[in-house]
């Protein structure tokens, strides 16, 4: 058999074992040889990995997650911080107060993910304020109704949410509340 590295012919009546070659010194598998000793594995070299700071690197990981999840909280609830107070409806400015709404027709068209939807939509129900609410998200035959209505209205460029019908007039992108009331008892 020949030595894979150097080549050298290795002779019947050689010293070194069947598995060394004698000019070379490698060792090597004979293929001949099913149960020859695989050539032994070389140096292997790692690094060994780094190991950041134990208590103060878990720690402020820690204060960093937990800071995270209360800013994003109401966010990802679809709620803005405010809204997520049930303490922050505030009522119906003053010149509205004891007013009758019960003959105004409004209509909500909201997102189900919409802070500023839940906002408005407390404020009504706190103020007794009678409304009718579509989820445009979910229904897309709302969607189509409220893209109508906007082209009859000619509203240009985009449309945020609560848009509303007061009394059939719409009102998109979040209208103040002094407005939609004010629209309300016409």
């Amino acid at each position: 058999m020949n030595c894979p590295k150097c080549g050298y012919a290795r002779k019947l009546n050689e010293s070194a074992p069947d598995t060394q070659c004698p000019a070379c010194g490698v060792y090597y598998a004979k293929v001949s040889s099913a149960d020859a000793p695989l050539p032994r594995p070389g140096l292997v070299l790692y690094a060994e990995p780094k190991r950041y700071g134990g208590t103060i690197f878990k720690g402020l990981l820690a204060m960093a997650v937990a800071a995270a999840v209360v800013t994003l909280a109401p966010v990802l609830s679809g709620l803005r911080p405010q809204a997520a107070r049930a303490d922050h409806v505030s009522g119906v400015p003053g010149e509205f107060k004891g007013r009758d709404f019960s003959n105004a027709r409004i209509v909500m068209y909201s997102l189900t993910t919409c802070g500023y939807c839940v906002e408005l939509r407390h404020k009504f129900e706190a103020n007794g304020i009678p409304f009718v609410e579509h989820f445009v998200d979910t229904d897309p035959a709302r969607m189509e109704e409220l893209m109508g209505k906007l082209q009859v209205a000619r509203h240009q460029g985009g449309v945020g949410t609560p848009t509303l019908e007061v009394n059939g007039t719409m009102m998109p992108n979040n209208p103040p509340l002094e407005a939609i009331l004010r629209q309300a008892l016409g």
